[in-house]
């Protein structure tokens, strides 16, 4: 924004008060907007939810290999997907 607003001046000669008033104003239009957009992001962040797994992982089959030729370990009874 601060390029739209101030980019008149590194174009065109423009008497020295048009040109602090445009350097001014896309500074503060530019800093303003950059803060809404931090505020944004992180308010849109705060009140994602997490999402859950669709479906539980299937029960370990006694005797199965895993990816390396291991046996496969039986998930932890402590745990339950809800």
């Amino acid at each position: 924004m601060f390029g739209a607003i101030a980019g008149p001046v590194a174009v065109w000669r423009l008497p020295a008060g048009a040109e602090r008033f445009l350097l001014v104003a896309g500074a503060s239009v530019g800093s303003v907007l950059a803060v809404l957009r931090v505020v944004h992001v992180l308010w849109r962040y705060a009140g994602a939810r997490p999402r859950r797994p669709l479906s539980p992982p299937p029960p370990a089959r006694p005797g199965a290999r895993g990816l390396l030729g291991m046996p496969e370990r039986a998930s932890c009874p402590r745990l339950e997907w809800r």
